[in-house]
């Protein structure tokens, strides 16, 4: 988002090999097949969680987008990293 087109359509052909490009809808479809491969052959998939409940240990995972649906549940591991601020007891009383 801090790179123009022309960066982004020179960095992926330096990178990724492929054709040099300025064409948005293009470099969508190389990002998307790239890192579906990516998500694909991790060994290891590494999230943020919205909240955690102590007496059962759930954690609670919310996103729109695929790609955090892939990290989470394509890997082997999946390591879900929280902010103590993110636990809930039921014995709390919300603000």
């Amino acid at each position: 988002m801090h790179l123009r087109r022309q960066q982004v359509g020179e960095l992926f052909h330096e990178k990724l090999g492929v054709p040099y490009t300025e064409e948005i809808p293009e470099m969508t479809n190389t990002a998307r097949r790239v890192l579906r491969q990516v998500f694909l052959t991790a060994d290891i998939g590494v999230s943020g969680v919205n909240l955690g409940v102590a007496e059962s240990g759930t954690l609670v995972v919310l996103t729109n987008e695929g790609n955090g649906r892939m990290v989470t549940t394509l890997p082997k591991v999946h390591v879900a990293l929280m902010g103590i601020e993110r636990l809930y007891r039921p014995s709390m009383t919300w603000p």
